[in-house]
């Protein structure tokens, strides 16, 4: 179940690029932020996010 951290975890991410400037903005650890977003993405089945070295972007299913 998709619940409104997740949202605002996607559109934060999206946004920043980085899991540190995201966790920062959203006041969570960077490790909070990495474990909502890995439970997410287990729960959608697919991989949400496009990993670059330290930068982040949505993939089609997470767009």
């Amino acid at each position: 179940m998709l619940e409104r951290i997740h949202l605002s975890i996607l559109r934060e991410v999206d946004r920043q690029g980085s899991l540190t400037a995201a966790a920062s903005v959203l006041c969570l650890t960077q490790s909070a932020l990495s474990h909502a977003m890995k439970k997410l993405e287990l729960q959608l089945g697919t991989d949400i996010w496009l990993r670059e070295g330290r930068t982040l972007r949505l993939t089609q299913a997470g767009s």
